[in-house]
């Protein structure tokens, strides 16, 4: 993490410091580091990158270490086992760290638009004389195409269907007695209706297959990859000719330098959102599956190494731009 600091000298001069340990750059790094991540702390969305990172770290060891080969774990070691639950702790915890978390932030957002990125900033006045006059080209580089915005729109709404599913497995793998009764309760012919309603409720024939309310709620979670994959898209279009458009303007203002700072940092932010969607498409795909459990899509070794590949990237990522807005750049 040191290596990620914007304000970090080279790597050349790492290594020829890296013997004093002491040496106050490498103790300044350290502290910002601390810094940094405590920050992170205070937010639910970078806790949660930071338990998942942790958590399929420990689960693609296991995969490296099963003596068996990669996708199976019939004869764990001592070692890939405590590995595993690790993983499995950790899942569970972010399990429960999403239910408290999610709904709120999910409602909030469908009532306030607070996902939505909005138009990019107005440019018009930075270009060229001639480059003005072809106005349609410009606005279609500010506003969202109407699919992107659409797919934008339904974000939260998505959300809003995945919490409760994933919640209602969560109690289904943790505590189902909270939800049925593993012996049929008896109910008699004369009672009253709510009697009848709730002797229902308990029965556990009347419950769904737990994995397949996990799968049912994957389903509305592969529903906000694809249209964030769609947002994401469009903004990497729009963004990248509206940064070719200022670059290629004659204007040497203060304004457009700064414009251009803020359209590429956006242009990054979207391409990293991008990617960490593509690793979660295929995995997203195997857990909506009805039968993912028995027969899955994913190999074990490709489907956690795409599940790490996406917790490196989003940590990273969430690391670098806390950073970066700590240190006020």
């Amino acid at each position: 993490l040191l290596f990620l600091h914007s304000d970090t000298p080279t790597l050349a001069h790492y290594q020829t410091m890296s013997s004093n340990v002491g040496n106050p750059t490498s103790c300044t790094s350290f502290l910002q580091t601390m810094r940094v991540l405590d920050a992170m702390n205070a937010s639910s969305a970078d806790l949660d990158k930071g338990m998942k990172l942790l958590g399929y770290t420990c689960s693609l060891l296991t995969v490296f270490l099963s003596p068996r080969g990669r996708d199976t774990m019939s004869s764990p070691t001592s070692l890939t086992k405590g590995l595993f639950s690790m993983h499995g702790n950790m899942s569970i915890a972010r399990y429960a760290l999403r239910m408290v978390n999610g709904m709120p932030s999910s409602i909030k957002a469908a009532n306030d638009g607070s996902w939505e990125y909005g138009d990019l900033d107005d440019y018009e006045h930075l270009l060229d004389e001639e480059k003005r006059s072809d106005v349609s080209a410009m606005k279609k580089n500010i506003t969202a195409s109407p699919v992107a915005s659409l797919a934008e729109k339904s974000l939260p709404y998505s959300m809003l269907g995945y919490y409760p599913l994933e919640a209602l497995a969560y109690f289904g793998w943790m505590a189902p007695g909270m939800l049925y009764d593993e012996k049929p309760p008896t109910c008699h012919i004369d009672a009253s209706p709510l009697t009848k309603l709730w002797t229902y409720i308990r029965d556990k024939e009347n419950h769904a297959n737990t994995n397949l309310v996990s799968a049912a709620s994957c389903c509305f979670w592969l529903w906000y990859i694809i249209a964030d994959i769609i947002v994401q898209s469009d903004r990497v279009k729009r963004l990248t000719a509206a940064i070719r458009e200022l670059e290629s303007s004659s204007n040497d203002s203060k304004e457009k330098d700064e414009m251009l700072v803020n359209l590429n940092e956006q242009l990054t932010d979207s391409k990293i959102m991008l990617t960490r969607e593509c690793f979660f498409l295929l995995p997203g795909v195997h857990w909506s599956l009805p039968n993912w459990d028995k027969k899955p899509l994913l190999p074990r070794w490709l489907l956690t190494s795409l599940m790490f590949g996406e917790a490196v990237t989003g940590f990273a990522h969430s690391y670098m731009k806390k950073d970066r807005a700590m240190l006020g750049k």
